[in-house]
């Protein structure tokens, strides 16, 4: 079954981090849930459910509402996750896993910003 080959394993590490990273970036996009949830064009429960780590692993397109609420970039919603990003390519009856070099690299700088600490507008 070809869906069994795409698994990515257990979703639970990159849940949470998907929660962690979510909460910590609206809270310093100084959005309340609510904004955020409006902003994405999302039910408060569901924004709830992503910040807690729970449901299902988001659409792409959740994805893209909710940085650019944020002003973010997707990628920032999963930096620091234990989860290294894979393309799944189809050959001949085959599939091949090949690592995606440009968002690792993207990630990668996002974890090193991170550790240093965000970036802070002086007025």
């Amino acid at each position: 079954m070809p869906s069994a080959l795409r698994s990515a394993g257990d979703p639970a590490p990159l849940l949470g981090g998907l929660g962690t990273n979510l909460r910590a970036l609206r809270e310093q996009a100084g959005k309340s849930p609510e904004e955020l949830a409006a902003g994405a064009g999302i039910g408060l429960e569901l924004l709830i459910e992503l910040e807690e780590a729970g449901g299902a692993i988001p659409s792409i397109g959740l994805f893209l509402r909710l940085a650019g609420t944020l002003g973010g970039r997707p990628s920032e919603l999963v930096a620091g996750v234990g989860w290294v990003p894979y393309e799944i390519v189809a050959g001949e009856g085959t599939f091949e896993v090949v690592e995606d070099a440009a968002l690792s690299a993207e990630i990668a700088a996002l974890r090193e910003t991170r550790q240093k600490g965000p970036a802070r507008d002086v007025e």
